[in-house]
């Protein structure tokens, strides 16, 4: 038989020889592998698809997200539009554990690709969609694919020696600049010059999927089951899988999420809904735990030794209270743009509510260059979120006049948060003891990330959403009250002022000097809720100091190990630099 190796090209030809690769060798060694083995075009196309996977993994919320009133505005109107976002975040969270798992038992190559023609359907669909329906279905297609498209970690460090992993998630978050950073800038953009508007997105999200799907056909060829298990079958994996643990999970998290969801949006928090919802899927996700923890099995969901690794469940929690600082942001920020410093500039508005991701991103390509060199990763866990905590806290002392201090903070807050989850997603890959599981690990670390940040996400929404119906009524109708409005106008003019300006000219009684009070004390009173939170953001990252300082350091770790190696071989068993030969 002839095998061609991946190294030079050429075809060694092998008799009556039997090839068998036990599962436990995967690993190697950056000098055993194959001369110019980095520079192939099976790596570096691998790499390509990991890098336009993640573009368009991002892209597929960021896309929507900027614009969703106007897409309800243009085909809708419909109440269930807020599912654009929601259904994205559902879908992700339970596809992350559940990509990492099965990839760790059954392979990760057709996994990848068929996430990859997901996202190809997904987008079309996205971009024909003529109903608010039709782009929920899109964005359920978007979110499920996104589950392998930002499995990029595993994926990509499991190639690499652990000492330059650092290094490599650098490299690929640069991916996440042009759609994720700059997604509101972008849509401003398409909304103002083309006529297609917010269907641009999603066209551009077809392009970046089908380059990204063309790479993983064409260029990754991770283990394969056989080269995992031998001579077993399909079959006897597919029966022993822990199926209860897969409905425990995936119906836990789906019902918790979506109680969080609805609450305060679709439903008051003291509905029956809500609360059902909450308490089930709650209950659903302690059974789950208790279920992976006590009981054994033969194809657990959670591999028992991931919930026992003190190290990586703090990198689970650390992540999960990051990200949630930066989606304070996301959900804070452009606000505050739109009501105190756009001046009704929509592409001025788009560029400034960047920054926030902009920042993220810059903070966790800049750890990827410096995380080793500096070495002691606990340490500089702790230093950054203190720092991005900092900078968060400090916008609750500046008014709406401060925009340079405001835009100052907001950057550097998101640069430091930023920086803390490249440090989490490498220590998270290096801690973990069986290397042949960094899927399942860094899975859960994923699926954690979105369930945190989903629970901090509706704490600040019910933060701000409180605060503005105390302080715009208290503040607002005390400055027009004292400019002169009727008392008995100022319910008028606050419902006015909720729906716009064009409507105060109709309230009884007010004047130029009036609006002039008006608009001002508004914009002080919306500060002020903002303030709070801002404030409360200073509870989480005070807890994510505290939890850093459980995170390992990962210096020790920094070895020439490689967890896999890709192959390209006629006889499906081999990998490069690590074939067993048994005589027949």
């Amino acid at each position: 038989m002839a095998v061609q190796h991946l190294e030079d090209g050429n075809t060694e030809e092998l008799t009556a020889t039997v090839y068998h690769y036990e599962p436990t060798h995967f690993s190697t060694e950056e000098d055993q592998l194959p001369k110019g083995y980095y520079r192939s075009p099976f790596f570096l196309g691998t790499f390509a698809a990991l890098w336009f996977g993640l573009l368009g993994g991002t892209g597929a919320f960021a896309v929507v997200a900027p614009v969703l009133v106007d897409i309800n505005n243009d085909i809708g109107p419909d109440q269930n539009y807020v599912w654009l976002a929601l259904t994205y975040n559902l879908t992700l969270a339970i596809g992350l554990l559940l990509t990492g798992r099965l990839s760790d038992i059954f392979g990760r190559r057709y996994f990848f690709i068929g996430g990859a023609l997901l996202a190809v359907i997904g987008s079309i669909v996205g971009a024909t969609a003529r109903t608010i329906p039709i782009l929920i279905g899109s964005e359920t297609l978007l979110g499920i694919a996104s589950a392998t498209q930002l499995s990029f970690s595993f994926a990509l460090a499991e190639l690499v020696p652990m000492k330059h992993r650092f290094l490599a998630m650098g490299l690929i978050f640069g991916a996440t600049i042009p759609l994720s950073a700059m997604a509101p800038a972008v849509m401003a953009g398409f909304m103002a010059h083309y006529a297609l508007g917010w269907r641009c997105g999603f066209y551009l999200l077809l392009g970046i999927n089908g380059v990204s799907l063309i790479c993983w056909m064409l260029f990754y060829f991770p283990p394969t089951f056989r080269m995992k298990h031998c001579n077993e079958n399909y079959w006897s994996y597919i029966k022993t899988f822990d199926y209860v643990g897969f409905v425990l999970f995936t119906g836990g998290l789906v019902t918790f999420l979506m109680g969080l969801s609805w609450g305060g949006s679709v439903y008051e928090w003291k509905s029956g809904p809500v609360i059902t919802t909450l308490a089930i899927g709650f209950c659903a996700l302690v059974a789950l735990v208790l279920w992976e923890g006590l009981v054994p099995h033969k194809e657990p969901l959670i591999p028992v030794q991931l919930l026992k690794n003190r190290g990586l469940l703090a990198t689970y929690l650390s992540i999960g209270l990051g990200a949630g600082q930066y989606y304070a942001l996301a959900i804070v920020w452009p606000q505050m743009v739109g009501a105190l410093f756009s001046n009704g500039d929509a592409a001025y508005a788009g560029v400034l509510s960047s920054l926030s991701g902009l920042g993220i991103n810059l903070g966790e390509i800049t750890c990827g260059f410096t995380g080793r060199i500096i070495g002691r990763q606990k340490l500089q866990a702790i230093v950054v979120m203190f720092l991005g905590g900092l900078f968060f806290a400090l916008i609750a002392a500046c008014g709406p006049e401060d925009k340079s201090k405001i835009t100052a903070f907001v950057f550097l807050g998101s640069y430091f948060i930023g920086y803390n989850e490249t440090i989490m997603i490498v220590t998270a890959g290096m801690v973990t003891d069986d290397q042949q599981e960094l899927g399942s690990a860094l899975g859960l670390l994923g699926s954690s990330r979105a369930a945190i940040s989903n629970v901090m996400e509706v704490v600040y929404n019910t933060v701000l959403t409180n605060r503005l119906a105390k302080t715009i009524p208290r503040e607002v109708g005390l400055a027009v009250v004292k400019a002169g409005l009727p008392i008995s106008s100022v319910a008028t003019y606050l419902k006015a002022l909720s729906a716009g300006t064009t409507g105060l000219a109709k309230v009884p009684g007010i004047n130029s000097a009036i609006e002039t009070a008006g608009a001002v004390a508004y914009r002080h009173a919306k500060m002020d809720a903002y303030h709070t939170v801002f404030l409360t953001t200073i509870a989480f990252t005070g807890l994510g100091v505290v939890v850093n300082c459980f995170v390992p350091n990962v210096d020790e770790k920094m070895t020439d190990d490689v967890a896999t190696t890709l192959h390209k071989a006629r006889r499906s068993d081999i990998l490069p630099g690590t074939e067993k030969r048994l005589q027949s």
